[in-house]
């Protein structure tokens, strides 16, 4: 019996141990965070807006945490392809997916996810806000909100409307002004905006919704011409092209957004240190200057007004979703 008193004893003091140095061993991870590169990914394919300006934030984190952060696309399929990597990944900090308007569609539109949008993510940061753009290729014959609703109406379905994929923002967007307006497009799904730029450009494409940003080069040099603008004022880098509420959808009113978002589960400390570094870098006045510049607004939001802003972005999805009864093809 005495030894067998023993042997309990030692079991029990080994298991604390053991407890007491894992624990130990995962504050140690946490205090040294980051000990190794940070992967940053990018729901779109290389080559596009997202592409630019994910890899200026994988610069300025390098600068900012002092290890390497490294820039990857994970593209195709409205974006779950990253979230479904995301969902799985540990939430140690050294992913995040820097997630779009697609994220709040995917909590309405699919009813087959792997993944729990609402429960499966950490928001981490909201880091800017930007002004959508219509735009078209330039062979395509209508050159303003206007005329692009009568054209449409005049052409049902062959009008061909390019996306980053089923239920990507701009297949949404696409949904919710040619429901307002009565009109019927085909939609075109793409990998990414790389890739339905250049279909735009030699005319295997008509158009698309984008951010401002994303296309105000090609609408400069002509190899795209600007439609309409979504937001509800007149952006300054485009001041003659008008908003979709000046050509008759006077009830849209649409802008997109980027941010980073991480594993559920982050523990506080490191979830800190991220929000703080990034928020850091919106806040810069080069940031906030360049965002300007490009049609956009620096944000940087606290993870708990992410989190707000991303269930307001679901509710909307979901009441276009309901009226326009918006499937995935």
């Amino acid at each position: 019996m005495h030894n067998r008193r023993c042997i309990d004893m030692l079991s029990a003091v080994l298991l604390a141990g053991a407890c007491w140095s894992g624990n130990a061993l995962a504050e140690e991870a946490v205090e040294r965070f980051p000990s190794r590169p940070i992967t940053l990914i990018s729901p779109l394919g290389a080559g596009g807006p997202t592409d630019t300006e994910l890899r200026q934030y994988a610069d300025e984190l390098t600068r900012s945490l002092g290890k390497p952060v490294i820039a990857d696309f994970k593209a195709g399929a409205g974006g779950r392809i990253a979230y479904t990597f995301l969902a799985k990944a540990p939430p140690d900090g050294y992913n995040m997916v820097f997630a779009s308007d697609s994220l709040t569609i995917s909590m309405v539109l699919d009813k087959d996810l792997t993944y729990d949008p609402a429960k499966d993510f950490q928001p981490v940061t909201l880091m800017t806000r930007w002004t959508t753009l219509i735009v078209a290729s330039p062979h395509f014959p209508p050159n303003n909100g206007k005329e692009y609703f009568a054209y449409a109406r005049a052409n049902p379905d062959k009008v061909n409307w390019a996306t980053a994929g089923p239920g990507s923002s701009n297949h949404m967007s696409g949904a919710w002004i040619n429901g307002l307006a009565g009109t019927s497009v085909t939609y075109i799904h793409y990998k990414g905006a790389a890739q339905y730029y250049a279909d735009m450009a030699a005319g295997r494409a008509d158009l698309t919704s984008t951010r401002l940003f994303g296309a105000l080069a090609s609408v400069r040099t002509g190899r795209l011409k600007a439609i309409a603008v979504g937001s509800a004022l007149r952006s300054p880098l485009l001041p003659d092209v008008a908003t979709l509420q000046e050509s008759g959808l006077t009830n849209y009113e649409s802008s997109s957004w980027l941010g980073f978002i991480a594993p559920a589960g982050l523990p506080p400390a490191i979830l800190g240190k991220l929000s703080d570094a990034l928020m850091k870098i919106a806040h810069t006045p080069a940031n906030m200057e360049r965002k300007i510049k490009e049609g956009g607004v620096a944000i940087g939001s606290t993870p708990e007004e992410f989190r707000k802003h991303i269930l307001e972005g679901a509710a909307k999805w979901k009441e276009v979703v309901a009226k326009f009864n918006v499937i995935k093809d």
